[in-house]
């Protein structure tokens, strides 16, 4: 009898654990590959591929907090539908996500669901702004 609660147990923790494991993906865009994150190339070409999938379409877990020119930005990977990259996303917000906010988050990996943001361009470039998020799952 314990060592079927021990395989349970051990059966629900796994599945606890792996539920919110981002899928490995791999890129295919040129972009991506020759751009970092932070580049006007790069945030363009990031901005048509969502707006062509459709923001809803993707899936986003949380990377890594950047503060950077005095703003303050959660990275993202961004992926579904052949899209496989990296996002900074511009938070003036942190209500629903103060957890992210410090270089010592304990949210690396956790899932990003119902992630709201603006995507803002103009003649200075492209920038993702936070608007609303549903939930973190950790």
């Amino acid at each position: 009898m314990k060592s079927k609660i021990s395989t349970l147990i051990l059966a629900i923790v796994y599945i606890a654990f792996s539920s919110c494991n981002r899928s490995e993906c791999r890129n295919t865009n040129l972009i991506f590959d020759k751009f970092s994150p932070d580049t006007k190339e790069y945030k363009t070409e990031l901005a048509k591929q969502i707006q062509n999938v459709g923001a809803e379409n993707l899936s986003y877990w949380h990377d890594k907090y950047l503060k950077k020119d005095g703003a303050e930005y959660i990275v993202i990977y961004i992926q579904g539908q052949g899209l496989c990259a990296k996002g900074e996303i511009q938070v003036t917000d942190w209500s629903k996500i103060i957890g992210m906010r410090g270089e010592s988050s304990g949210y690396r990996g956790a899932k990003l669901e119902g992630l709201n943001f603006k995507i803002i361009q103009d003649s200075r470039g492209t920038n993702f702004l936070y608007k609303d998020i549903d939930r973190v799952v950790d």
